[in-house]
């Protein structure tokens, strides 16, 4: 489940695993995985796709249903969405 704490170790490195891998903190990783950061990647990508109209509608749709099941309430959908904007 991605929720708001995630995205904030997420953006506090940039986005850059690397940086988390060799500079993160124990207890940032206890809350976050690879796959956590891996989901958020992905996550990010699809919606920057979906809003420069390069997707298609069934693809649209799938990926609202994936933020629904995948993120911890509309709160950390909305956060998620910030975060792919300002890249």
């Amino acid at each position: 489940m991605i929720t708001s704490e995630k995205i904030n170790i997420y953006r506090k490195y940039g986005g850059l695993v690397d940086f988390w891998a060799r500079l993160g903190s124990k207890n940032g990783k206890d809350i976050m995985t690879d796959d956590d950061w891996g989901i958020i990647d992905s996550l990010l990508q699809d919606i920057l796709l979906s809003n420069n109209k390069l997707t298609s509608a069934e693809f649209n749709s799938v990926l609202d249903q994936k933020l629904k099941n995948l993120c911890d309430g509309p709160k950390v959908i909305n956060q998620l969405k910030e975060l792919a904007f300002a890249k």
